[in-house]
């Protein structure tokens, strides 16, 4: 990510954590062009409703709306940074080239940060079930073990249309967002 990415990600980030930014938000939907409103909504909508299918099938738990405060720094800026990476064009996409300019659900994995794929393309975050890659916590970078009590456990957090996959391992599991079945 380069520099003035960073930075975009620290500003986004203090405005997000400023109590009046859901307010800043409606507003700046309600001034969007109605066409790109339309799309936007839809996007979004739709990455819920994939995201509480996805949700159904790995816990009982039903999914919930947090504040970005309640996320621990490290998965709020990986999200952030994922985001800006995409909207500024300095990440990869998958083949279809995503662009802002034109909504719809699209995905991001923290353990490739600079890197946005639409639904056909999830497939480019897999990784082999025996990697070590598949064991690394997406926060400390810790390899864990692989058992029963040092695992890693599989999450996801949308913010608009964009998902975002991660995996943490038990000491850093966001308490706020429970522990999936």
């Amino acid at each position: 990510m380069t520099t003035s990415n960073q930075q975009a990600a620290l500003l986004l980030e203090r405005a997000m954590l400023d109590p009046r930014f859901a307010a800043v938000c409606e507003r700046a939907r309600e001034t969007a062009p109605v066409g790109f409103r339309d799309q936007a909504d839809a996007a979004i909508s739709e990455a819920t409703d994939l995201l509480q299918q996805a949700g159904q099938l790995i816990s009982d738990e039903a999914s919930r709306l947090v504040t970005p405060g309640e996320l621990p720094g490290w998965l709020r800026l990986g999200i952030i940074q994922a985001f800006v990476s995409w909207i500024s064009g300095g990440g990869e996409t998958c083949r279809h080239n995503l662009h802002p300019g034109h909504p719809q659900p699209i995905f991001a994995a923290l353990w490739r940060p600079d890197l946005t794929v639409c639904g056909f393309c999830l497939h480019l975050f897999s990784l082999a079930p025996d990697s070590e890659a598949a064991h690394t916590c997406d926060a400390c970078g810790r390899v864990c073990a692989r058992t029963a009590d040092d695992g890693i456990t599989p999450g996801m957090l949308q913010i608009g249309p964009l998902t975002v996959q991660y995996g943490a391992c038990d000491d850093c599991l966001p308490a706020t967002l429970g522990r999936p079945c």
